[in-house]
């Protein structure tokens, strides 16, 4: 039957609303319609989770940044500490048993914190094997501290003379402070050349060598 010239009759038109052909294509059009709508929830739900995993990345990295910058910071207060003797025992040959004691225990304290947040570390296996150089550093100076205070307590007549008596420095004292603060400020620049290359790529290579860096090791 011809539904083309129903024009006014309902009798055609309600014929034509019930007959297979009209069933078909309108089956037809409702299998496109569910098929746009499901290809329309595949994709927002496709992006949605997209834009989850780089928020996740995002934030990933910017935890990555802020712990290298704590690394940083830490690494940075303990090669102070050391210039701040260095310093004072050049200039007078001699330091204050209190001075000393006193900088030991921030140097001890500044070395915890930078193992916390070195254990943390997820950005290149390579910066945990620089920073434990430079608390192996750390330790080494720690150590020379506590063998400066133990000669003077052998001679100490009790710990208030200990305490405040003054060590006389020698030069393998201050060698030993001097080569630790290279050492600590190479370990620091390394990080440092690292941390701006992580900061445009998550995956860029941790230097080798400050040579490689482009920075002189004696600058």
């Amino acid at each position: 039957m011809d539904y083309s010239f129903c024009g006014l009759s309902w009798d055609c038109w309600y014929a034509w609303a019930w007959s297979s052909p009209t069933a078909a294509w309108v089956q037809g059009v409702a299998t496109l319609g569910l098929l746009y709508v499901t290809w329309g929830t595949w994709r927002h739900d496709r992006e949605q989770r997209q834009l989850a995993r780089d928020k996740e990345e995002s934030d990933r990295h910017q935890a990555d940044m802020l712990n290298l910058e704590k690394i940083i910071q830490y690494m940075a207060i303990c090669a102070e500490l050391t210039e701040q003797l260095l310093d004072d025992g050049e200039k007078d040959h001699a330091l204050s048993a209190a001075k000393v004691q006193a900088n030991q225990t921030q140097l001890q304290r500044s070395a915890n914190e930078l193992s916390w947040f070195i254990r943390h570390d997820r950005s290149h296996h390579q910066v945990t094997s620089t920073v434990m150089g430079f608390h192996i550093t750390c330790q080494q100076l720690t150590q020379a501290f506590d063998a400066a205070l133990a000669k003077l307590n052998r001679h100490a007549q009790d710990e208030i003379v200990a305490y405040t008596a003054t060590l006389c420095i020698d030069k393998p004292f201050t060698d030993n402070l001097r080569d630790c603060k290279k050492q600590m400020e190479d370990y620091s620049k390394l990080i440092a050349i690292y941390r701006q290359r992580f900061d445009k790529d998550r995956d860029a290579a941790f230097p080798a060598s400050l040579n490689e860096a482009g920075m002189p090791e004696d600058a």
